[in-house]
Parts: C-alpha cells; structure tokens; sequence
C-alpha cells in the first residue's frame, strides 16, 4: 500500500520531530515543506529529501494530509487553506492565537468532516502511560473525595533550551508564545482526559506578571484558579527566568484519603493516607523521552483515516483548551466565566 503524501508548514523543532515520526511509521511521506523563512525550509528539505514550497497555497497542493506546525497565529490560515485543498490535517497546540480564531477552525473542522475529511491536533498526554493511570485511579476513587488540583510549571530558563529556542524566538514572544500557549495547554487537556467528561473547567481567575522594562517578552509569573464544575479549584503556579538548576513540572491530586502527583510528563506518585509515597507507574522513569514521542499520535491519524477506532485528540477538544487559555490571559484578578 502506497504512503499517504504529506505537506510541513513550519520547518522548526516540532516539524522536525513530528516528519520524522510520520515517515518511520511507513503510512506516510514527505513531500513538501512550506516556511516564510527559507534558509530553514531548505535545511528541512535536504534532510527529508522533499520539495521546498513558495507559499501556503502551493504546499498543500497534490498533497493528501498537512501537518501545521507554525507559530499560533498562523494556525487558522494554513488549517482552513489546507482544508479547502482537500487535505486531512493534523495541527500543532494551541489550536489557535484567539478563541475567535479557534472558531473559525473548529467549524471548518466539522464541515470537512462532513466530506470524510480527518481533522486532529497534537496532545501527547492522551498517549502517557502516567495519565491513564492516573485516570483509572481517580475512577476507583484512590482519593477518596478529591479535594483540590495544583498545576506547577517552573522553568528557570525561558524558552527551555530543549525546543530550539535560537531558532525559535517566538516562544518568548508576548504576542504568541510563553508558558501559557506553549505548556499549559497540554496540561488543560491532559486535565479534561483525567476527568474524562465527569467534570469541567467553569471559570478561571488568574494574574500574570510580565518581565519589567520588555515590552515584548511573555509572562515571567502566573498564579491563580480554575474552577471545575463541582467546585473544585485547580491552583495555578508558573514562574520562569528565575534562580533554580532544575524545572518542576507536576499536576497534583489532593483527596480526603490519598495524594496523586504527575511529575515531569513523565511518571505518578501517590500515596494513600500518611503512607510513604509510592512510584505507580514507572513507564516514564523507563523510558523518560517517551512524551515527547509523536508515534502514537501518528499512528491514531492514521486509523482515523483508515475509518478505524481512534483516540486522535480533536479540534473540539482543542477548542475547548483555547477557551481555557484564553481566559487565563484576560483575567487580570476577575473571573471569567466558561460554562
């Protein structure tokens, strides 16, 4: 069976990642690359032997699936130019600059699927072993009553040196990048998938901090609340630029009879009552790079293709985390209400 061919818009960190995942896995091919900035759409070329496009348009003709990969604000033009073209697509988080923008691609989302046309967006934490579990215990009460949620994302180098960020200076825009756009979103999701529909994000109440005398760099601090359906406060904490020699990365479950914590993407803790903390699932600790994987994602693209069970994450769900950014950045100390 022939591979499916595929155009790249944006030739930086995550298209790299992400081509290399869709041509190992034998469904798919490397076509074309598209990137205003040319000098690194042609190193791209050269390493997956593909054609260097123009422009937008010409990308994603002849071509059968895009994945974007641009910065945020570019994400609504490309999905919908790539749709029009008949591609199926898969898009890089957050979903969109805007909720307004987040809209548009989420209608023309479900108007392409009325054609049979694939739509998905990228979220790893659907695939991390760490999350199911954590899921599954939840659901087995392991807590007991769950009483709050902490979210603590502390990064003492921004961007983090790990996502290109020499080429890359985006990240550390105000206008599309930081913390808030490039990590919380993950966790949103991975929040809603732990949850799983039982509960959602009703209102959020948040203060950012950006850095003095630079205008254009995005926040330095973040700390406020997100308030599920039942009432339950998740407890937001970002802090970044700051003195520490390591990241803290951890979603923390506090119930009336047991603690659950997700570390670094990539493993749980928990205990039960004042028992010792206990490692209950070990599968990032084995495999600590497995989060940044994007086979799985790959391969659940492929089945919704194919017309197959799936657990591709889709730009409904997307929608929903653009919301949840969204109001994180206008809060400003009042509520914003969601749902």
């Amino acid at each position: 069976m022939s591979s499916i061919p595929c155009s790249i818009i944006g030739a930086g960190c995550m298209a790299s990642t992400m081509a290399h995942s869709l041509s190992n896995s034998g469904h798919f091919s490397i076509k074309k690359i598209y990137d205003p900035n040319k000098e690194k759409a042609i190193f791209f070329a050269k390493e997956f032997q593909c054609e260097v496009s123009t422009s937008l348009d010409s990308a994603v003709t002849g071509t059968k699936c895009c994945y974007i990969a641009s910065p945020p604000a570019h994400h609504k033009n490309a999905f919908i130019i790539a749709l029009q073209k008949g591609n199926h697509v898969l898009c890089e988080k957050p979903l969109a600059l805007t909720s307004v923008q987040a809209d548009e691609i989420l209608a023309a989302s479900q108007t392409a699927a009325s054609k049979g046309i694939v739509t998905g967006i990228n979220f790893p934490m659907a695939f991390v072993s760490a999350i199911t579990t954590c899921k599954n215990l939840l659901h087995q009460k392991y807590l007991a009553h769950l009483h709050k949620i902490e979210l603590k994302l502390h990064f003492p180098v921004w961007p983090r040196p790990c996502t290109g960020a020499s080429q890359n200076s985006w990240l550390n825009n105000r206008h599309e990048g930081g913390v808030i756009r490039e990590i919380v979103p993950h966790f949103i999701y991975g929040l809603l998938y732990i949850l799983d529909k039982q509960l959602t994000i009703e209102r959020v109440n948040t203060i950012i901090s950006y850095p003095e005398n630079k205008p254009k760099h995005s926040e330095q601090k973040v700390h406020g609340l997100l308030e599920l359906t039942d009432k339950t406060q998740v407890h937001l904490d970002i802090l970044t630029n700051f003195s520490q020699d390591k990241e803290s990365i951890t979603l923390e479950f506090f119930g009336t009879q047991g603690y659950l914590t997700i570390e670094n993407f990539q493993f749980l803790k928990g205990r039960k009552n004042q028992e010792p903390l206990t490692l209950l699932d070990d599968s990032g600790v084995k495999n600590p790079e497995a989060f940044m994987e994007s086979k799985h994602i790959v391969e659940a693209f492929k089945k919704a293709i194919d017309g197959e069970p799936n657990n591709l994450p889709s730009i409904t769900e997307g929608h929903k985390v653009q919301k949840v950014i969204d109001a994180i950045h206008l809060s400003e100390g009042k509520w914003i209400q969601l749902c």
